[in-house]
This record gives structure tokens, C-alpha cells and sequence, in this order.
């Protein structure tokens, strides 16, 4: 089971997008290399095209399944997919990716909204983890661009990981590692209300109830 991960911050992220004429809108992720080719193929069909990226310096590459599971809807209602022209399923099916392991959305342009695009980076489930409750773009590190440039996220708004969280996890994202609860991919949560002056230990964050929102976690 695959679970993405967010804080109510998120949404403040995508506020907006479904108008055309708004400002850019760009939403930062990271986490489950298995995933990967699937959730790009997602964010492509619902916004603008973004390169299947991995981390860079010590990557975790992505998963490329050889028939692999496309999202492939007839969104603008002519009867074709808007991958290879086989019958609609308006959803997941088995499909062919594009050069770029992501789906083409070329024929379903209808219904993309052109002022969004979701940047998505394969670390692995752990890193994702970690993204979301310390919201520390580090986690997904430096990745290369098209442009051969490396560059950093510059905010942390969701995470993917195939393992959904346990009640331990979501107490510390709201409580802190209090209580002589284990730690969460080894991160140290402060409590709400903890004046612990900066710098903060190595992987020491604020409280990201606190700080950010409820955690919102999918399925």
C-alpha cells in the first residue's frame, strides 16, 4: 500500500490552481522510488510535464516496471486515451510510458491546468517520511534538472512512502518523541511550545503540528 503524506500546509500550496489565469503554482515531494513512474505520470496529466528525477549523490533510482500501470482517462470526452489510442479506463490500466518513463497527456490537454506543475523526487520511502515531518527539503537533496543544473527544493509540501504511518508516528508529529516513544526515521520532534534556542541538533526539528498543520495521510 502506498500512503502519500502531507501537512495542511499543502493546501495552502494549491489554493487557487484551477484558475487558468493565476500565478504558477508548484507543489515539492519526495519519497518512494516504486512509485515514482506512477505519481509522475499523475502530476503530468493533471498539470504541466516535470522529468522523472532521482537524488542525486547517493540516489535511489526509480522504478521502471516494463508494463507498468499508466493513468490514462479520456478527460476531454472524444472516446480516444490520451496515451496510444486504446479504449478509455479512467484510471490505472497497463500501458506504455513514454521516452521519459512519464505517460503522454498530449491528447488530454483539455483538462490539464496549465498554471501547476508537481516537482517529485525518487529518495525512497524513508526520505519521505522524513520530508514531511521535518519539512526540510534536505531529505530529498539536490536533483538535475533537464538543463544539466542541480537544484534544491525550495519548500517541503507532501511525501510518498509504502508503509502508511502508525499511531506512534502521528503522536510524534503532534506531540513530539515524548512519552519514551520510539523515534520516527530517526528524527528528534520537539514538543509544541518548546523554546529550544537555534541551532537545533543535527535532525532535531520544531514541532510540525505546531508549525504547519495536521498531518493528512492518503490512504
Amino acid at each position: 500500500m502506498k500512503s502519500l503524506l502531507l501537512a495542511s500546509s499543502f493546501l495552502a500550496a494549491v489554493t487557487g490552481i484551477t484558475g487558468q489565469a493565476a500565478a504558477q503554482q508548484t507543489i515539492y515531494g519526495n519519497g518512494s522510488s516504486a512509485a515514482a513512474p506512477f505519481w509522475r505520470s499523475t502530476l503530468n496529466c493533471a498539470g504541466t510535464d516535470f522529468p522523472l528525477v532521482t537524488r542525486t549523490g547517493s540516489p535511489v533510482a526509480a522504478a521502471t516496471p516494463v508494463t507498468p500501470f499508466v493513468w490514462d482517462p479520456d478527460t476531454n470526452g472524444d472516446g480516444i486515451a490520451n496515451n496510444d489510442g486504446a479504449p478509455p479506463s479512467n484510471g490505472y490500466r497497463l500501458g506504455t510510458l513514454s521516452a521519459n518513463n512519464t505517460v503522454n497527456c498530449a491528447l488530454e490537454t483539455s483538462n490539464q491546468v496549465t498554471n501547476f506543475q508537481g516537482v517529485y523526487v525518487s529518495t525512497g520511502s524513508g526520505r519521505g517520511i522524513q520530508g514531511v515531518f521535518s519539512h526540510s527539503p534536505s531529505f530529498a537533496g539536490d536533483y538535475v534538472v533537464g538543463n544539466g543544473t542541480t537544484e534544491l527544493f525550495p519548500a517541503q509540501h507532501y511525501g510518498i512512502s509504502e508503509a502508511g504511518l502508525g499511531d506512534n508516528d502521528v503522536n510524534n508529529y503532534n506531540l513530539g518523541n515524548g512519552g519514551g516513544r520510539p523515534a520516527t526515521q530517526s528524527l528528534t520532534i520537539l514538543a509544541p511550545g518548546d523554546a529550544t534556542p537555534d541551532p537545533l541538533p543535527s535532525n532535531t526539528f520544531r514541532n510540525p503540528r505546531e508549525r504547519y498543520g495536521a498531518l493528512v495521510q492518503f490512504p
